[in-house]
């Protein structure tokens, strides 16, 4: 049925008129399970086992994108994201990375804050193999450089979407890019010349901002 589109337009369009992402995910939930009781005639049972559980496709091929999700695939994720936030907290607190980072922002005036930063998602991608963990590290690295340099955190935000969110499926090794290749059946050299946006984001964003660092410095800004 057509109605079942309305959980995904949901989560799209109320975020697009001010609404907090938090109640249009709920939004989102609530509508999608009323759908599934009274629409595709499930069990409000089966239903609540499938936001725990998951859900699993009774066809194969195809219909097998469908299996996962669920509270329970989630669990890694949290605790990953807890003790991550956990040593954040821990460096900002003690300020252990301090000469790190300053050293950071001395390499940054000289070749350029996003340039650093796309360093620093490969290295931290390529050591964690983990996209969480790297956006974590990219952003405690580069929080203070960022700010000594005149930016802010919404500048530094949009920078890591550009690089680290996406250079984690530039590295063979790191679960966001191993997961999907394994379940695709393909290889790593055999889908890279088709994952164009996974390169040509960074590529472009590289190429603008050492534009836009070159014509500031022109001008004797940093």
């Amino acid at each position: 049925s057509p109605i079942a589109f309305l959980p995904a337009i949901l989560i799209l369009l109320l975020p697009a008129f001010k609404i907090d992402l938090t109640k249009a995910m709920v939004a989102s939930l609530a509508t999608a399970i009323l759908i599934a009781v009274f629409v595709q005639g499930v069990p409000i049972g089966q239903t609540l086992l499938y936001c725990i559980a998951g859900y699993t496709s009774p066809s194969e091929g195809l219909g097998a994108i469908l299996n996962g999700g669920g509270l329970r695939s989630m669990a890694e994720v949290l605790v990953i994201l807890v003790i991550s936030c956990g040593y954040s907290r821990i460096f900002t607190e003690t300020h252990m990375l301090d000469a790190v980072q300053d050293k950071i922002t001395s390499i940054s005036r000289k070749i350029g804050r996003f340039n650093v930063l796309m360093l620093l998602s490969f290295a931290t991608c390529g050591l964690f193999c983990n996209q969480t963990i790297a956006t974590l590290m990219c952003n405690d690295l580069m929080g203070k450089p960022y700010r000594d340099m005149g930016a802010d955190g919404t500048e530094l935000a949009v920078d890591m979407g550009n690089s680290t969110l996406v250079s984690v499926f530039l590295v063979p090794w790191t679960i966001g890019a191993i997961v999907p290749l394994q379940f695709l059946g393909v290889t790593f050299a055999g889908a890279m010349p088709y994952a164009f946006l996974v390169y040509l984001i960074p590529l472009y964003f590289l190429v603008v901002n050492e534009i836009k660092r070159r014509r500031a410095l022109g001008k004797g800004d940093l």
